[in-house]
């Protein structure tokens, strides 16, 4: 994990939420996460093919 994620989740205002806001929460940011790093894949992925294709 992230140590940047992992002191938000720890020190800020998102510790002190109530356990099923913050277990809501950390389901939208993975879903979130997922779609960042699929698009970076795919830049990646399209990048290489202009290039190299």
């Amino acid at each position: 994990m992230d140590p940047r994620l992992t002191l938000y989740t720890t020190r800020s205002a998102f510790a002190h939420l109530a356990a099923e806001t913050r277990r809501n929460c950390a389901g939208d940011c993975c879903l979130f996460f997922n779609f960042l790093w699929q698009r970076d894949m795919n830049s990646c992925s399209d990048y290489a093919h202009s290039q190299f294709g």
